[in-house]
């Protein structure tokens, strides 16, 4: 995790056109969360996870082979953000 994932989260988050509060809610996290995942330091990768399936993207520079999902509650947060923002 660095400066790529963080410009990786910036970038999309962009696109989509949400605040860091907004992104932070759709996920499910703290805003400290995205500030931190934002300037580049270390989240838990749940958060990683949940952000890929938001952004339909993968991450810069991961290649997993089976990333594990998130917890129940985080993937149904951001269903239904995912919703609304369609």
């Amino acid at each position: 995790m660095g400066k790529r994932t963080a410009r990786w989260t910036k970038a999309h988050r962009a696109r989509l056109g949400l605040t860091q509060p907004q992104l932070a809610e759709a996920v499910g996290v703290s805003l400290s969360t995205v500030t931190r995942l934002e300037r580049g330091d270390p989240v838990r990768d749940y958060v990683l996870e949940d952000l890929e399936r938001l952004f339909e993207d993968e991450r810069p520079g991961e290649n997993r082979q089976n990333p594990q999902p998130g917890g129940q509650n985080h993937h149904f947060q951001l269903t239904i953000y995912q919703d609304l923002l369609r």
